[in-house]
């Protein structure tokens, strides 16, 4: 965000100097409810304008990049009352309903989830992934994200995987041309042994965000050979994605974060085989919700505790969050997939320098 502020007061300064606040969604929409001004603590964290040991705005930061402290409005926790709706709108939200700061989707969905102390942390796997793990300290990591949680005194740290759901969709349509539905699929990678006869995939099909934010590197089959079949390379894809999250997971707990326990949600967590595959590679158990909503519920949640429904949102989390399903890992499973996960990191190592070089040379053609 601080990068398109930049960009605005240098590109066009006459908006720049008409702006009277900058705004997040959440800030906008409270403003035309409300008719008050709002930055959550959330989105005022990933401004990257602000010290996150004080929460102080970094006034050396805005100095060297020639923003202005005054064009962000006042900042609160998600569950902080802003005001109350003052007309009649759209939505039909009745004159006089309190109205609390927000958040964003991510930390209210880690609310939804339980992922509120140091411990349990989160995986949400669709298209993308993205790890979410609490945190009670400043134990800062380049690899991940960085943003207060919605709750007091608490942080996230985020592992966004660029293509982990994504990867399974372009093998089953553009390789397997949709001859196998995923559960057909499935049962048949079951009947495949771990390793998939030494086939390992690297998903790093649109580059790689956490850990290692390469734009260059790309999606890796290494072990191919004729008796590779549609089946190993299904699962391979389940393993190749299992470990970038391992990667995550291990730079993680290298950074202080404590993570004992992870609750898988989102179209992902619909995949046995793929949760066994995470808890093996992991050794880590892997914890399906009877009833994960989403997002939403997070924010009612939040919005309770703002109206004094009750003094500990733990309360309400301990009495409404249900495992319905734990996957724990296999220890000989396990044991064996360190080794592999060793190799599916070292094969990123020695082909680093030729997605560089790839990308490089890659709009030669086109010249």
């Amino acid at each position: 965000v601080a990068a398109k502020l930049m960009w605005l007061k240098q590109n066009e300064p006459e908006n720049y100097a008409k702006s009277r606040f900058f705004l997040q969604i959440p800030g906008y929409l409270n403003y035309k409810l409300t008719g008050k001004f709002s930055l959550d603590s959330a989105h005022a964290s990933l401004l990257q304008l602000r010290n996150a040991d004080n929460k102080s705005w970094a006034a050396e930061v805005l100095d060297f990049i020639g923003l202005d402290e005054s064009k962000f409005p006042p900042i609160g926790l998600a569950s902080d009352l802003l005001g109350e709706v003052i007309q009649e709108n759209e939505a039909k939200i009745p004159v006089g309903t309190p109205v609390y700061f927000g958040t964003v989707d991510g930390c209210s969905a880690a609310v939804e989830t339980g992922v509120i102390d140091p411990g349990v942390v989160a995986e949400m796997t669709g298209t993308s992934t993205v790890l979410i793990m609490p945190t009670d300290g400043n134990n800062f990591n380049d690899a991940f994200v960085a943003i207060d949680h919605a709750i007091a005194n608490r942080q996230l740290r985020l592992g966004a995987m660029v293509a982990s759901g994504a990867s399974v969709s372009w093998l089953m349509t553009n390789i397997l041309k949709d001859q196998n539905s995923m559960p057909e699929l499935t049962q048949m990678a079951t009947e495949v042994a771990p390793g998939c006869e030494g086939l390992i995939f690297l998903p790093y099909m649109m580059g790689e965000r956490s850990p290692i934010w390469n734009t260059n590197a790309r999606g890796v089959f290494f072990g191919l050979t004729l008796t590779t079949t549609p089946q190993m390379m299904f699962r391979a894809v389940l393993e190749g994605t299992a470990f970038a999250l391992a990667h995550n997971v291990e730079i993680g707990k290298q950074s202080g974060i404590k993570i004992d326990e992870i609750r898988s949600i989102g179209g992902g967590s619909k995949s046995e085989l793929w949760n066994q595959i995470k808890a093996d590679v992991l050794g880590l158990p892997i914890a399906i919700l009877k009833d994960s909503s989403g997002a939403a519920v997070g924010d009612a949640y939040l919005a309770g505790l703002g109206s004094g429904s009750f003094s500990d949102i733990r309360d309400v989390i301990n009495s409404t969050v249900s495992i319905e399903n734990r996957f724990l890992p296999n220890k000989t499973n396990h044991d064996y997939y360190q080794e592999r996960y060793a190799r599916f990191r070292n094969l990123y190592e020695s082909l680093k320098g030729e997605f560089d070089a790839s990308a490089a040379s890659a709009n030669f053609m086109g010249k």
